[in-house]
């Protein structure tokens, strides 16, 4: 008999809802092969669209079948074992379904094949090539899925499924709130990206490039709107948890979502100059295919394992079966991209198009265009950027992250053009526009931006804050040079808010006229807003590090600062270091998280999770970063300046506690070893009580031993060198005897913005989604009215196509 009981085996129902996953992924394969074949050999048949719809759904069908393995604790699934525990929180138990490597594989099958299904409604003409596009695409990933599987049992011990009564759990910077919201709204846009991919693949393979973008036109904006606060919420994740003061740090992680957010933000304006003259036809089609391709990409960098070592997110080394599915895809895509790219501009080429001039160079479709090549730029250098650690790795090189500091210096020469072109393009029309008539428009916002930089650079001078450390500071720019660091943030947050402010004008001058244009605009204020905020608050952002300890009174940022401890055990994943800062100004206490979880191997060191706290005003943020605790980080606090020796009768006093140097005693021969000096001192606090008390320091083979005596609440006092035998001088510290907390104080300023800007850029995004979300019964002139208001359908004319 088995003294320690019998082995937990799973149940049956739970290897039945496991096994029925696997099989779901399987027949979800068979069925969209089976559109791709209907699609083929019988084109006009709607078999294929219910085949693709029904294949589709099988995603779904796994994503519940996983959710209920986590809901109910099947610890036997190896997937389901590393990211869940048993007390987790219902939102961890659902996050968790996502929060791993093979999950969020599901994830963006699943929501890639509910977009794909709803376009259908969108397809039109183009019905045949969607769907056989959209089935191409699922099936790829559904063989990753099937070879990537979060449906794997743990390997069996004697033959036997063991169900262990435990999960390992996710890792300690998963466990916010952000897990529960972020990944679903990023991979909702990542899924929607299918959707204008195969409008656009299909308007190239049909020649037919007009139906297709007022049809894609309210997904590619909807998609763009959901990368971008998905991006921004992540952002706010690695604020709230990393404990390093930024929002952002062009993580490789990072830029494979913002390089296809920059691509789709670029096709959005192409769609307006070919809506207003029929231009960029073929360019706005290649547009609309490429972010699903980049997506993809940056996929594959991030499940590689390539960036396994220069990101600060986790990587798992993909089942080699399923990263040749996924590189299968990506050079499909490629292909796929250019050879049909290459046959629509053959063809076009055979076609002679005739556009009418603008009257002057100050029009939508010039600024629209440099919009969209300073977007290009954008993305091409951060996809190098996010490219390198692979490229070190093919040549046999440590793969490194690329510095910030370099992808701020050369986007930087892209970002301030960038600013002006999205200041200026609102007010222009697409006949143009003479420079006089611009400057009118231009003078409010201008007055609005110099206003803003002067209240700014008053608030720097004020003593209230401890902006004073930037007057004297520089940022180097690229070249090596050093510029003046307050005028440089000054100037870049003058350009983001003169760019809000015009398009604020803008957005006045066009709501009574054309609503459903204010959109995009309602956007850009936003994110003009989101810039200004991370300008400000990084270029003017101050830091202290300091050490607290339960009975030293700290100072940083004008507060004093005071420990009061940890809120529970160090094991509690709940577990917060109380930390109280107080000023004239008012006060309030810290709760940054502080907890181990041990490891899952016993000798390995267990794993710290230190969470910062952000105490939030309404112009700043003081954010406070703990670090885990370390006798080490003990301060010694010398009882005398420069630790210069002390005569015999010197009185001090430190923390409540007053010492008295009365003589020093020598047992032995000094210099020579073994030789032990003892100081006798008074020792007495508040009530006034002496104590006598003798701390020593011995030589020992050449060694110096030092013994202090405990006095007051977590004090000890210490001798240590220089010492004077001769004259009896002697030197002193006080130690503690409680480790110390390593902490970094940051003062952000006008992080405020960053939340205001993004609120504002995802309604305007959404609003402008909604506008446009009805396509156009049949191809129409504007009307002499919306010539004269609507910015987007305003145009010389209609071009002309000869043969």
């Amino acid at each position: 008999m088995d003294p320690h009981g019998p082995i937990p085996q799973p149940p049956a129902w739970s290897l039945f809802i496991g096994q029925a996953g696997s099989i779901v992924i399987w027949t979800a394969m068979a069925l969209l092969i089976g559109a791709i074949a209907v699609t083929i050999f019988k084109p006009e048949s709607r078999w294929s669209s219910r085949l693709m719809t029904i294949g589709a759904s099988g995603f779904g069908v796994a994503f519940i079948l996983l959710a209920t393995l986590f809901f109910t604790g099947r610890y036997e699934y190896s997937y389901i074992w590393g990211l869940s525990q048993k007390d987790y929180e219902p939102w961890f138990k659902l996050a968790g379904v996502w929060a791993g490597q093979e999950g969020s594989i599901l994830l963006w099958g699943m929501l890639s094949a509910v977009f794909a299904v709803w376009g259908l409604r969108s397809a039109g003409s183009y019905r045949r090539w969607y769907v056989l596009l959209c089935s191409l695409f699922l099936v790829t990933l559904a063989g990753i899925q099937a070879f990537e599987s979060p449906f794997d049992l743990h390997a069996p011990i004697d033959g036997i499924h063991v169900a262990p009564p435990d999960g390992q759990g996710m890792m300690p910077t998963l466990l916010n709130y952000w897990i529960v919201i972020h990944p679903p709204t990023i991979f909702a846009g990542f899924g929607m990206l299918l959707v204008p991919f195969a409008l656009a693949m299909s308007a190239m393979i049909t020649g037919r490039y007009q139906e297709w973008v007022d049809s894609v036109r309210p997904w590619m904006i909807s998609a763009v709107t959901l990368m971008g606060v998905g991006l921004c919420m992540g952002g706010f994740w690695a604020y709230e948890t990393l404990g390093w003061g930024g929002f952002w740090m062009w993580d490789p992680v990072e830029n494979t979502s913002f390089v296809p957010w920059v691509a789709g933000a670029a096709l959005i304006h192409g769609i307006f100059v070919q809506k207003a003259s029929g231009k960029w036809r073929i360019l706005n089609a290649v547009l609309g295919s490429i972010p699903l391709l980049l997506f993809t990409y940056g996929t594959f960098l991030t499940r590689s394992g390539f960036l396994g070592d220069s990101s600060v997110h986790s990587f798992a080394q993909m089942d080699s079966n399923a990263l040749w599915f996924l590189i299968a895809l990506m050079g499909g895509l490629i292909l796929g991209i250019l050879g049909v790219s290459i046959r629509a501009g053959i063809i076009s080429r055979r076609e002679k198009q005739e556009f009418k001039k603008p009257e002057t160079w100050l029009n939508k479709t010039v600024f629209y265009g440099i919009a969209m090549w300073l977007l290009f730029a954008f993305g091409i250098v951060t996809a190098i950027g996010m490219s390198w650690p692979l490229v070190m790795s093919l040549r046999g090189q440590d793969p490194e992250m690329v510095d910030e500091f370099l992808y701020n210096s050369v986007l930087s020469v892209f970002f301030l053009p960038f600013l002006l072109a999205i200041s200026v393009a609102p007010f222009l029309t697409w006949r143009g526009l003479n420079a006089k008539q611009l400057v009118r428009k231009l003078i409010n916002p201008l007055a609005v931006a110099i206003f803003a930089v002067g209240v700014c650079l008053l608030w720097t001078k004020n003593s209230i804050w401890p902006a004073q450390k930037a007057l004297t500071e520089t940022v180097t720019v690229l070249g090596g040079g050093e510029w003046p660091r307050v005028p440089w943030m000054l100037f870049v947050f003058g350009l983001c808010i003169f760019a809000a402010a015009a398009n604020f004008g803008r957005m006045m001058e066009l709501y009574p006229k054309a609503r459903r244009t204010t959109g995009g605009v309602i956007t850009h204020i936003g994110l003009m807003l989101t810039l200004a905020g991370l300008v400000f608050s990084r270029g003017f952002q101050q830091k202290d590090t300091l050490f607290i300890h339960n009975n030293r009174l700290t100072a940083s940022m004008g507060y004093a600062i005071t420990n009061d401890g940890p809120t529970g055990s160090f094991a509690d994943r709940s577990n917060e270091v109380k930390v109280n800062f107080d000023s004239a100004a008012g006060k309030f206490t810290a709760t940054p998280g502080l907890y181990y979880r041990p490891a899952a191997d016993p000798n390995a060191e267990p794993q710290t999770n230190a969470t910062p706290h952000v105490q939030r005003f309404l112009l700043h943020d003081i954010y406070v970063a703990l670090f885990p605790f370390d006798f080490g980080a003990s301060e010694p606090l010398m009882l005398t300046p420069n630790a210069d020796p002390v005569a015999e009768g010197a009185t001090a006093r430190y923390q409540g506690v007053n010492i008295h140097y009365k003589r020093l005693e020598t047992e032995g021969t000094p210099g020579t070893d073994g030789a032990r000096f003892v100081a006798v001192l008074d020792v007495w606090g508040e009530d006034g009580e002496r104590t006598e008390i003798r701390p020593w320091m011995q030589l020992n083979k050449g060694q110096i031993i030092e013994e202090g005596v405990g006095v007051g609440d977590g004090l000890k006092v210490v001798m240590t060198t220089p010492m004077d035998a001769a004259s009896q001088a002697a030197s002193f510290r006080f130690d503690y005897t409680e480790p110390g907390y390593p902490v970094e104080v940051y003062f952000k300023p006008l992080t405020t913005l960053v939340w205001l800007g993004v609120g504002i850029m995802t309604l305007g995004g959404f609003y402008a989604a909604w506008g446009r979300r009805r396509k156009p019964l049949a191809p129409q002139e504007p009307t002499a009215h919306e010539a004269a208001h609507d910015p987007e359908v305003e145009a010389p004319s209609r071009p002309g196509h000869v043969r």
